[in-house]
């Protein structure tokens, strides 16, 4: 699989690996090939999940010294998903070179003490 760097508007060469960024995002989607998973990473000890893109709509966003810049990404690209609670236990039964599809539904409802949870629906593409 070709790899390509990606270039941000009005900045210099990138060099890291854009996110999917559905934090702050509408409701959509994302599907790509997953190539791994990096386990208990950072301080909040999340899983990332590394996938070569395929199709979708979520933004995708890269570091840019402290701030994040949206990039395009095209078929094939590699791509990093950070894992929550729900996206985790979804993406729990896929497996390496799979290609999924991830729905972000947006935000579910806010518990008592607890932040509204990031709503997530998976599905191996056959």
């Amino acid at each position: 699989m070709a790899e390509r760097e990606l270039v941000g508007k009005g900045s210099k060469e990138i060099a890291n690996t854009p996110i999917i960024s559905y934090r702050d995002a509408k409701p959509g989607q994302f599907v790509g090939k997953l190539l791994g998973v990096k386990r208990d990473v950072g301080d909040n000890h999340k899983n990332v999940y590394t996938f070569a893109a395929v199709d979708g709509d979520l933004p995708t966003m890269v570091k840019i010294g402290k701030e994040f810049v949206p990039v395009e990404v095209a078929e094939g690209d590699k791509v990093e998903i950070w894992g929550c609670t729900v996206l985790d236990d979804r993406l729990d039964g896929a497996q390496i070179g799979e290609t999924v599809r991830i729905v972000y539904d947006g935000r579910g409802k806010k518990a008592p003490g607890r932040q509204a949870p990031y709503m997530f629906s998976v599905y191996v593409v056959e």
